[in-house]
């Protein structure tokens, strides 16, 4: 049997251009987030479901070498620069084993997100897009949420909607959960960054270079944790600070 649900057309993203709240809306989501996550592993992962391993997690973050610095650089990235980029994946990752796992849903963000401003509570923020949904880290969905590669928060929202999350799960070790939330963002980010760049070259899909400052700038900003020191020496080395825009730098875009 399937359930299913018409939640409308009023995706958050469309609740924001028409003037709502952007704090109400994001205070739902998170909201949302942490119901999730305050619950045992056993209640909130579905039997079944995979795991967002090292091994997938670095395989995506390899779109970066495999799709955007040929862009960039000219050339497909050499096999030595792309070897020393997974190597240093492998080595963050490491960094959060003691991070508890629970349910992460993967695209949790402004675009798969419903507005259903007639309902209470939680049930006033709809989902979307969660079939890719994973056994993960709890803030690699906060960081989605709150980094989004679509469109720029007001300032103050992300901090205020992270001291909302930490403050409503106070068994977590906010300074260790922070840690993996640069690492998962980082991560995110250079994925993204490939993804947006193989949509223009394979599917012609040029809007999506539109979005590539924004990531780039979330990116710069993640690698200022200082775990994320060998990773911004890597990008400051392979990508100089003029290749980091996104239009211009594709003659077909």
């Amino acid at each position: 049997m399937l359930l299913l649900e018409d939640l409308g057309d009023l995706t958050y993203s469309r609740a924001l251009a028409q003037g709502e709240s952007e704090m109400e809306l994001y205070s739902r989501a998170v909201d949302v987030l942490v119901d999730i996550h305050r619950r045992h592993i056993a209640v909130s992962v579905p039997n079944g479901l995979a795991l967002y391993d090292e091994d997938k997690l670095v395989n995506e973050s390899l779109l970066f070498t495999d799709w955007y610095m040929p862009q960039v650089i000219g050339h497909p990235t050499r096999a030595s620069d792309r070897l020393q980029f997974q190597e240093i994946w492998y080595r963050l990752f490491q960094l959060l084993e003691d991070v508890p796992d629970t349910l992460v849903l993967r695209d949790f963000h402004a675009d798969n997100l419903m507005w259903l401003p007639d309902r209470k509570g939680l049930a006033a923020c709809g989902l979307l897009d969660f079939q890719d949904a994973v056994v993960g880290k709890p803030v690699y969905d906060l960081m989605s949420l709150l980094e989004d590669a679509r469109r720029d928060l007001t300032p103050g929202v992300a901090h205020r909607m992270l001291d909302r999350y930490y403050g409503a799960l106070p068994n977590f070790d906010r300074k260790l959960h922070e840690t993996a939330y640069a690492i998962l963002g980082a991560q995110r980010h250079c994925k993204v960054i490939g993804i947006f760049t193989r949509l223009a070259e394979r599917d012609s899909k040029y809007e999506y270079l539109l979005h590539i400052p924004r990531v780039w700038k979330l990116l710069s900003h993640a690698c200022r944790h200082p775990v994320l020191a060998p990773l911004k020496s890597w990008l400051d080395h392979q990508v100089p600070v003029d290749h980091r825009q996104g239009p211009i730098h594709w003659k077909r875009a």
